[in-house]
């Protein structure tokens, strides 16, 4: 029976593909040999990294989605680190539906997009972002309060998405902002409660502002 064994493979020019080998022991007029297949995996593997990327990420705005929500929190959450400081942002863009009535689907999913590389444009590194509905945000950011304050802090001003070629319309949207520190060693479900609680908060109290949990 034959083995499968993953390697690297040359081409002629010296290019490197990934490759499957397939060894099978076979009998010869000169005694027992090896057949060795190889197969050239570069489609599959290439196939394989985009629906794994498909499925970790919203179609629309490029941003993690809640699957990749889940392995974040893990991540955050994780031993031997589960004692580390983190933050809860949740985000909700105020005057949506408004500006798909001004600008039509098309340019409320284009100021979506807009404001996905407003929010990836304020995270580092070591934080995380995530779509999970609609006109609503995640964020996970990695260190003391104060540091997911500030980056809070810059997500309420105004945001404006102009149509560009089709017209001079402008829907002006805000954001509303609930944010929650995590509290010593507390649990990933309690935090976000926490952080949907502020977001309401600031959504009753009118919206475009930020509001901390207590």
């Amino acid at each position: 029976m034959g083995s499968g064994i993953v390697v690297q493979g040359a081409r002629v020019d010296g290019t490197a593909f990934p490759a499957e080998v397939s060894l099978s022991p076979i009998a010869t007029r000169d005694g027992p040999a090896t057949l060795a297949i190889v197969i050239d995996t570069t489609e599959l593997v290439a196939r394989l990294a985009t629906l794994q990327r498909e499925a970790l990420h919203d179609p629309l705005t490029n941003l993690g989605n809640r699957a990749a929500l889940r392995l974040a929190l893990d991540d955050f959450f994780a031993h031997p680190v589960s004692h580390r400081p983190v933050t809860a942002i949740a985000i909700d863009i105020d005057g949506l539906r408004e500006a798909n009535r001004r600008l039509g689907h098309g340019g409320g999913d284009a100021l979506l997009r807009a404001y996905a590389n407003r929010l990836q444009s304020v995270v580092r590194p070591v934080d995380f972002v995530a779509r999970t509905g609609g006109d609503e945000f995640l964020m996970l950011c990695a260190g003391p309060p104060e540091t997911g304050r500030a980056i809070a802090a810059r997500l309420t001003g105004p945001y404006r998405e102009r149509r560009g070629r089709l017209g001079a319309s402008v829907a002006p949207v805000t954001a509303s902002v609930g944010i929650a520190a995590r509290r010593g060693r507390e649990g990933a479900s309690s935090l976000l409660v926490r952080a949907d609680g502020a977001l309401l908060a600031a959504k009753n109290a009118g919206g475009c502002r930020v509001v901390e949990a207590g």
